[in-house]
């Protein structure tokens, strides 16, 4: 196992940076966090091909957080236009799990707290808060190109449930795709 020390900061732009000492690359080394937390094992991705969706069809990815601080940022893609939302404090039982793979491969654990389920029975309630509500434009037209989305970044709340919800508006069934990758840090 390599040690460091890692001195963090912000430069003029408001991009968070560690600076890294230690034996890792042999001296010193500047890099922003998120490149910093790859490194430190503790970031990760989860990824579903959903295949092709009905028109006016909902399909979901439901997340739970656990008890430390999770750093959020999601893609949706899409042959055809559809709409994104992301909701906070979602109920959420059951569904497929997903598996999380840590990015750093080398000295990673795949053992993400976060747990992620693909179509969850979830119920949109007054409770929740609709953080991101978006269109996600695919295109017209028997050539249609496709397009993606990226949700905001979020530090989510601990022990909290999300939804992603992606309902397909093209007029047809159009393929989807989502990834969730996040960050478990105590810092």
């Amino acid at each position: 196992m390599q040690t460091a020390t890692r001195i963090y900061g912000q430069n003029a732009a408001s991009v968070q940076t560690a600076i890294t000492i230690g034996d890792h690359f042999g001296g010193l080394q500047v890099t922003q966090i998120m490149h910093s937390k790859m490194h430190s094992g503790c970031m990760f991705v989860a990824s579903k091909y959903l295949g092709s969706i009905a028109d006016s069809a909902s399909v979901g990815l439901g997340f739970t957080t656990p008890a430390v601080h999770v750093h959020a940022f999601m893609s949706v893609m899409a042959g055809g236009d559809a709409h994104v939302e992301l909701y906070d404090s979602a109920c959420i039982s059951s569904g497929t799990a997903l598996a999380a793979y840590n990015y750093n491969r080398y000295e990673g654990t795949d053992s993400a707290s976060t747990t992620i389920v693909y179509n969850p029975t979830a119920s949109v309630t007054t409770n929740m808060t609709l953080l991101f509500d978006t269109m996600l434009p695919g295109g017209t037209g028997p050539k249609t190109p496709g397009g993606e989305a990226n949700v905001a970044e979020f530090i989510m709340d601990t022990t909290t449930c999300h939804l992603l919800r992606i309902t397909n508006v093209s007029g047809g069934a159009k393929t989807f795709a989502v990834a969730v990758n996040f960050i478990e840090a105590s810092d």
